[in-house]
């Protein structure tokens, strides 16, 4: 069975419920509570790679574990506690992680 290819995108143009992973992090993305698109998420055990090219980071939307949408739901959770997003935002992205399940 062939892997289907992620689909590469840009900072820019990134949707709340995209997850989304580079070299070094995998994140998920929402709204925070003046309206602005943020992610939170974590970053993946370094390897002593070194890459001199300075081109932007490229990010591929990929399909998250259970694991890392636990993670995100703890998170949330934490930042609307911490008045960092507001309900519409929290219940926004918890609609969209609901869609990995």
């Amino acid at each position: 069975m062939k892997k289907k290819l992620s689909k590469t995108v840009e900072w820019h143009k990134l949707e709340v419920g995209d997850v989304i992973e580079d070299e070094q992090s995998v994140l998920f993305c929402f709204m925070n509570q003046n309206s602005n698109p943020s992610c939170m998420g974590h970053n993946k055990p370094l390897l002593w790679k070194y890459n001199l090219e300075l081109n932007p980071k490229k990010y591929k939307r990929i399909k998250p574990t259970k694991s890392f949408i636990k993670l995100c739901k703890r998170l949330l959770n934490l930042n609307l506690k911490e008045n960092h997003i507001d309900n519409l935002s929290y219940i926004e992205a918890l609609a969209a992680l609901k869609k990995y399940d």
